[in-house]
């Protein structure tokens, strides 16, 4: 999550099993979703249905001891409003100072300003909004404005008010139940200045659902979301705020006075977390951008259905990818393997190849089994169980063979697979020479390209507009 100005706040914090005992404190919000919480002092009681460990305490001197335990929830009040911490753990521990002062430090999972949940309270909603990096550019849809005349005023001293209308929304129905909508709303920011004035349009994420569900269940969506826009953008993107209300509010372009948000139940709750996948650098769309809203929005309900659905099927390969694509391994050779294990993972999720028929597998184990020493069976059943999974070799050969044409003739893809899998058995075998730096470069290249051919189809993208893809924004990895 990305943290446009540094949250850090004052209040009192206290337990729900425990109202009456409240402790000053300091929550802070720091960019990347990094919550903490100092609390002054030690809470002098803490009942154990509280904890997440198994040892409960009943006063400051044996606070320290069981302060291991994490607490399920810590509910406060800030200066500007209520809050609700769930998952809080020790982050530093507990500080004392020989002038009797001390305090503990903790470290959030989560936040909920605006809200003050009980102590067993699940929180849910109906609807959750959040922005993302480059989402304005990426969307490629501007609001309509013109500068009229005012009438009122003599034409040497005209001035010309500006006035726009929005664009209309764009909805689509998830394979959740939940409707997915992407709104827009402009922000005037008056100038002191008569010779100037500014509208800044933002792109907002609408997820409804009709009956009230957890917070996990909208995560769960908008990150899968939040991931189809880093694969189309070619970058790590991250989602710059997020608020949710136990109700449907009136649409999202309307003011916050407008919208009812004085009414029960409408009140916005900001949600604060870190997120699964974060880039310090504000990237939005780059030089590896795939595609624009431009290019689906006349299929664009069946194109990010698809990612969901895909993305559920193939997860560990997704992650692998996005792993990768974030640039935060150690190094080369570290992108490389997860690659490697991504397209492997993909293939293995994708497709039910194996090196033989599975009965015929099954009775050359048991066969080989039985004629095994007693005190060996054990150690050849645990070798042989994965005997029949087919070898990186092939799988990598089965992955280029749809977009063969692309990778050039047989020799230059034979040369590419050779590369690949002796690459692998390099670096996982300390006694082995890798390839050189330039060499590993050139082959993450073309599996990134290759991870992400297969990407596109896997969501519908017909191969013509794959082609088109290739001649604009793959070219370059796939001629290395």
């Amino acid at each position: 999550m990305r943290i446009k100005e540094d949250f850090k706040k004052s209040g009192y914090f206290w337990l729900p099993s425990s109202p009456d005992k409240k402790f000053p404190g300091t929550l802070s919000i720091s960019d990347g979703g990094i919550i903490d919480l100092e609390i002054i002092e030690l809470f002098e009681s803490i009942d154990s249905d509280n904890l997440d460990g198994e040892s409960g305490f009943s006063d400051v001197l044996n606070w320290y001891p069981a302060f291991r335990n994490r607490f399920k929830r810590i509910v406060g009040r800030l200066e500007t409003g209520e809050v609700t911490l769930d998952d809080c753990e020790p982050n530093g521990g507990y500080q004392s100072f020989r002038t009797g002062f001390s305090k503990s430090l903790l470290r959030v999972d989560r936040a909920f300003t605006g809200v003050k949940y009980d102590k067993d309270e699940i929180p849910r909603f109906k609807i959750l909004i959040f922005s993302v990096d480059g989402i304005n550019d990426w969307m490629g849809i501007n609001f309509d404005h013109s500068n009229p005349p005012d009438p009122n005023y003599p034409r040497v001293y005209q001035r010309s008010p500006i006035s726009f209308q929005h664009p209309e929304p764009v909805s689509f129905n998830l394979p959740n139940g939940m409707e997915l909508s992407i709104t827009f709303n402009q922000e005037s920011s008056g100038s002191m200045s008569p010779r100037e004035d500014r509208i800044t349009q933002r792109t907002y994420f609408e997820l409804v659902s009709q009956d009230a569900r957890e917070l996990d269940d909208f995560i769960s969506i908008v990150e899968k979301i939040i991931n189809f826009l880093c694969f189309a953008m070619g970058n790590i993107v991250c989602f710059d705020s997020m608020e949710a209300s136990s109700k449907n509010p009136p649409p999202f372009r309307l003011s916050r006075e407008d919208r009812g948000y004085n009414e029960i139940g409408l009140l916005p709750i900001n949600i604060f977390y870190s997120s699964q996948f974060y880039s310090k650098d504000k990237r939005g769309i780059g030089f590896d951008s795939l595609f624009k809203f431009e290019q689906i929005k006349n299929d664009a309900e069946r194109v990010i259905c698809n990612w969901i659905d895909a993305y559920e099927q193939t997860d560990p390969a997704f992650n692998l990818y996005f792993l990768a694509k974030m640039g935060a391994q150690p190094s080369l050779e570290a992108t490389f393997l997860t690659l490697a294990t991504g397209l492997e993972a993909y293939h293995r999720r994708t497709s039910d190849e194996k090196q033989m028929d599975e009965t015929e597998f099954d009775e050359l184990v048991e066969n080989l089994i039985e004629q095994c020493p007693d005190e060996r069976k054990k150690w050849l059943r645990d070798r042989l169980r994965h005997g029949n999974e087919v070898s990186l070799r092939r799988r990598i050969t089965r992955l280029i063979e749809p977009f063969k044409d692309l990778f050039g003739n047989n020799k230059k893809r034979k040369k590419l697979i050779n590369g690949i899998v002796n690459t692998r058995n390099d670096l996982t075998h300390p006694d082995s020479k890798p390839e050189d730096v330039e060499d590993l470069r050139v082959l993450c290249q073309k599996m990134e390209a290759l991870f992400q051919l297969h990407l596109l189809q896997l969501i519908g993208f017909s191969q013509e507009d794959i082609n088109s893809i290739v001649d604009h924004q793959l070219i370059w990895k796939l001629q290395l």
